[in-house]
């Protein structure tokens, strides 16, 4: 499941609520996402078998090919049937960190989701890194937090503490250009965040705000 391109730093964000434990096994999980496991294990043996008296090494060595491969192969299998209840638990927790980062006046608000993703492993379904952008739109503003992340080999999510509230006085434009929500500030200055899909909830209602704050 990829989703498009990962632009954020994860050293510069902080762990907000740990490791994800749904039913993973964490020996198959972690082999999954580490193909050289198979160079590593083989080697191993063989050099294991090298050492040893009256053993053909060779034989150790297509012992060890075949558990190594025997043993990705589940990890792979393993992190394709479960990774979606890491990727649900990741979202339904991500907006709710996003959320309490960020606070407008008035009611008549809504919240949008930008996600995008990148990285990944032979024969493995979901992405290596996501992450998440969010806007509340407001009458007056748009609050954004930058953002949440899920990085999904280590099954924990950061989030950073980057926030800012932009009034619609400081706003040119909002466009989108694939794969980039793009607002242009009134002092030149163009805010860019990535988006796997089209955003046309999001880009709908900041432009219509827009417009109506600007002709009253």
């Amino acid at each position: 499941m990829h989703l498009g391109n990962f632009s954020s730093s994860m050293a510069q964000a902080h762990d907000t609520r740990g490791e994800f434990q749904p039913d993973i096994n964490g020996i198959l999980w972690f082999a999954g996402w580490r193909g050289w496991i198979i160079v590593a294990g083989t080697l191993s043996l063989g050099l294991i078998g090298a050492m040893m008296e009256n053993v053909d090494p060779i034989a150790f060595v297509l012992f060890g090919l075949i558990g190594s491969i025997g043993l990705w192969f589940s990890g792979t299998r393993h992190i394709n049937a479960n990774y979606r209840d890491v990727l649900e638990k990741y979202i339904d927790r991500s907006e709710g960190v996003a959320e309490g980062h960020l606070s407008l006046s008035g009611v008549n608000t809504a919240s949008y989701h930008l996600s995008s993703s990148s990285g990944g492993a032979l024969l493995v379904k979901p992405s290596a890194k996501y992450k998440t952008v969010t806007l509340v739109v407001g009458d007056s503003s748009v609050a954004i937090h930058d953002a949440t992340f899920l990085d999904m080999k280590q099954r924990r999510m950061y989030a950073e503490d980057n926030t800012r509230e932009l009034y619609y006085d400081q706003i040119a434009s909002v466009s989108y250009s694939r794969p980039h929500l793009t607002i242009q500030t009134s002092d030149g200055s163009v805010l860019e965040f990535v988006s796997s899909r089209e955003p046309d909830d999001a880009l709908e209602d900041l432009q219509a705000r827009l417009r109506k704050y600007k002709t009253e």
